[in-house]
């Protein structure tokens, strides 16, 4: 990639508002929201969390209370983050997902997620996916073609932990379903990684805006989630990105918050 291209990067950008309401679903009513939480040490056996840094760990609830939030302990081994750090929280309950943002607390030998005012329902799809914008860093770079070594540039319109949107306007390429790729991924100034796997679908248009240019490619790209490594890096980058979301999220204001509705 030339130092133009380089320096010419989008940096870290926004969700559209469209696409952030397709993905997340605010519980917006204080008592459903209650409601859930309590269910949480009878029904669901581990929330997923992650810290400030890298590392993600395992919450096993006990009890809940609105006034302190949740009690439990850490699963043995996993990451321990510091007391008061921010996390942001994953959990499953009757096959419907949720995450919050809170703080995790340390105190008399308890672990305490502390009560959250804001409760969001994922989409209901085996992997989240959340659109990559024209204003976020999200270049790729495909190494391999069907274990043949090739270098060609494109874009990550989507990402979930389960695979990818590719977008390619250079014509060097030529994808059919089936391909298998190796694909290096650059995202948000942050984020760097690799996999495997293989092309699910494929579409091309015109370039509309130089209808003289190559034809614009984009397929499905389905990762080779044999690789325990690559599973945990999409893990935790889904769960950041889920954070960054929450912030953005936070700023349209509290103004629809009520007891009522759903």
């Amino acid at each position: 990639m030339s130092d133009d291209r380089a320096s010419s990067r989008p940096k870290e950008g926004n969700l559209g508002a469209a696409k952030k309401r397709e993905i997340f679903d605010k519980i917006k009513s204080a008592v459903k929201r209650a409601q859930i939480f309590r269910q949480i040490p009878v029904k669901v056996k581990t929330l997923v969390f992650k810290g400030d840094g890298d590392g993600v760990g395992n919450f096993i609830p006990y009890r809940y209370s609105e006034g302190e939030g949740l009690v439990g302990s850490l699963a043995a081994g996993d990451y321990v983050p510091k007391s008061g750090e921010s996390v942001i929280v994953n959990f499953t309950l009757d096959n419907d997902k949720f995450f919050f943002q809170t703080k995790i607390e340390f105190v008399e030998g308890r672990v305490i997620l502390k009560s959250a005012d804001l409760l969001y329902q994922l989409q209901r799809r085996a992997h989240m996916r959340i659109d990559l914008s024209e204003d976020v860093e999200r270049s790729v770079n495909v190494l391999q073609q069907n274990n043949r070594t090739i270098f060609v540039d494109g874009y990550c319109l989507d990402l979930s932990a389960g695979g990818a949107k590719l977008m390619f306007t250079n014509g060097q390429i030529k994808l059919t379903p089936s391909d298998l790729l190796r694909v290096s991924f650059h995202l948000r100034n942050k984020w760097k990684f690799e996999a495997t796997g293989l092309v699910r679908f494929c579409q091309e248009t015109p370039n509309l805006q130089d209808m003289g240019a190559p034809i614009v490619q984009t397929c499905g790209f389905q990762f080779d989630l044999t690789n325990r490594t690559l599973v945990s890096k999409l893990n935790m980058i889904m769960l950041e990105m889920q954070r960054w979301a929450v912030s953005l999220l936070s700023q349209e204001g509290a103004g629809d918050e009520s007891g009522e509705g759903t």
